[in-house]
C-alpha cells in the first residue's frame, strides 16, 4: 500500500493537468462542481504511482467519499453506493474484472445527473452537470444506434457499462477510458448536430480500438485513432450517405501536409497530429478498397479476437493483413505510415486541353487515382492517373 497525495497539476513550463477541478465559474449558470482526470498519454504518473508505459497493465478500483449529493463514476462495476455518518457522507466504489494501461484508468465525481438507457442488458448512461441543459434521451438513442453499428462490424460491445460522461473545461474534444468517456460540454449534448454526434462516435469506437485492445508504444497511436475516426463515418452513414451508395468519406478526413501517420522523433504529446487520425484513416480507407468489405471487416474481427485485453503494436497490427495484402502491398503500406508528403493533383493547360498530372513522391497512395467525368453527350468516361 501506497499512502501519497497529489494535485494533478502540471509543472511550472505546462498548463497540462492531470485532475480537473472545475467549481463555479464566473459567467457560468451552472454552479455544480466536478473533479475528474485526464491522463492520455503521459500524464497519469501526475496523480497515480504507475509505470508509465502504454504496454504496462494492471486492474483498477477507485474508492471515494464526497457530499451526500454528489457521485463518483469510475472504469468497472460499481461496487457499492452508501451513505454514512447519519447521510452526511457518500461513498462509492468501483473495480475493474479486467487489466488497464493506466492512461485508460479513470475517474469523475461531483454533482452530476444521470440517465440511463439498455441496449440489451447493457447500461448506456449519459452523465452531466446538474442543471446542465442536455437532450438526454436523443444522445442514449444515438449512442445505442452507434453500438449497434459497431456490433455489426466488429465484435459485441467488450465492457460492463458504457458511460459518456459530459465534463466542463474540455473544450470540443473528448478523451476515452474503458467504459467510460469524458467529452466536452461545447460539442456533446444535442443529437442533432452533426459534429455532437460525430465525436460521440468517435469516442465510442475506442472502446474497440483502444480501449479493448490498446496500442503497445505511442508510435502505435495511429491504430486507434485512425479505426476511430474511420468506424466515426461509419456510425454517422445514414446522415452522410443516404442513399447507402457505399461510399469511404475520404473526403471527410483531415489531413495535413507534413504530418506523419508515425513518426518516433515527436514526443508523446505532441504526436497528434493530423498523421494518427485523419491520414490513418485515409490509409486505412485504401486498404479497406483494396480488400473490399467483406475481407477488411474480417481482418479487424481477427485483432479484436487475438488482442483483447492486450496490447497490440504496429508490426502485430499490419501481420494482420499481411495474408490478405501480400508482401508488395504491404512494402507499399509501411511507406505510406512514415510519409509526410502529401500526393498532389496538378491541372495544367495545354494547347489540347487540360493536363492532369499526380505527383506522389512519399509513395503515400496505395490505391490508383481515377477521375470521372460527364462530357456534353452525358456519356460517363473514366480515366485512371498516372504518376509524374
Amino acid at each position: 500500500s501506497i499512502a501519497y497525495e497529489a494535485s494533478g497539476r502540471g509543472s511550472a513550463d505546462t498548463d497540462e493537468t492531470a485532475i480537473e477541478a472545475v467549481a463555479q465559474r464566473s459567467g457560468d449558470p451552472i454552479t455544480a462542481r466536478v473533479a475528474y482526470t485526464f491522463s492520455e498519454p503521459e500524464r497519469a504518473s501526475r496523480w497515480l504511482p504507475c509505470h508509465n508505459v502504454p504496454s504496462d497493465r494492471a486492474f483498477f478500483s477507485a474508492e471515494f467519499t464526497m457530499a451526500p449529493d454528489e457521485i463518483l463514476i469510475a472504469n468497472g462495476d460499481l461496487i457499492f453506493n452508501r451513505l454514512e455518518d447519519g447521510k452526511r457522507v457518500r461513498r462509492m466504489k468501483y473495480s475493474t474484472r479486467y487489466n488497464l494501461p493506466n492512461y485508460l484508468m479513470a475517474f469523475a465525481v461531483g454533482e452530476f445527473a444521470i440517465a440511463t438507457h439498455y441496449h440489451n442488458e447493457l447500461p448506456v448512461s449519459i452523465v452531466t452537470r446538474r442543471g446542465l441543459p442536455v437532450d438526454a434521451q436523443g444522445m442514449l438513442k444515438t449512442i445505442t444506434e452507434q453500438i449497434r453499428t459497431y456490433e455489426r462490424l466488429l465484435v459485441k460491445y467488450p465492457f460492463e457499462k458504457y458511460a459518456l460522461v459530459v465534463v466542463p473545461e474540455l473544450g470540443s474534444g473528448g478523451i476515452e477510458h474503458a467504459g467510460i468517456t469524458f467529452q466536452g460540454e461545447l460539442a456533446s449534448t444535442q443529437s442533432r448536430l452533426g459534429y455532437d454526434r460525430t465525436l460521440t462516435a468517435h469516442e465510442l469506437g475506442h472502446q474497440w480500438f483502444g480501449d479493448m485492445v490498446t496500442v503497445k508504444t505511442w508510435d502505435d497511436l495511429w491504430i486507434k485513432e485512425g479505426m476511430a475516426t474511420l468506424l466515426a463515418e461509419e456510425a454517422t452513414r445514414n446522415f452522410e450517405d443516404q442513399n447507402q451508395s457505399g461510399r469511404l468519406f475520404g473526403n471527410n478526413f483531415h489531413l495535413r501536409d507534413g504530418d506523419a501517420i508515425i513518426d518516433p522523433g515527436l514526443e508523446p504529446n505532441l504526436k497528434y497530429t493530423t498523421g494518427p487520425y485523419g491520414r490513418s484513416a485515409w490509409l486505412l480507407s485504401q486498404l479497406r478498397a483494396h480488400l473490399g468489405e467483406e475481407r477488411f471487416w474480417r481482418v479487424l474481427r481477427n485483432v479484436l479476437h487475438r488482442y483483447a485485453f492486450q496490447a497490440v503494436g504496429t508490426d502485430e497490427f499490419l501481420a494482420e493483413f499481411q495474408p490478405e495484402l501480400g508482401m508488395l502491398m504491404m512494402a507499399r503500406v509501411k511507406k505510406a505510415l512514415i510519409a509526410k508528403t502529401l500526393p498532389k493533383i496538378e491541372a495544367r493547360e495545354i494547347p489540347e486541353g487540360i493536363l492532369l498530372s499526380l505527383h506522389d513522391p512519399d509513395e503515400a497512395l496505395l490505391q490508383p487515382v481515377e477521375l470521372r467525368w460527364i462530357d456534353a453527350l452525358e456519356v460517363v468516361q473514366s480515366e485512371v492517373l498516372s504518376e509524374t
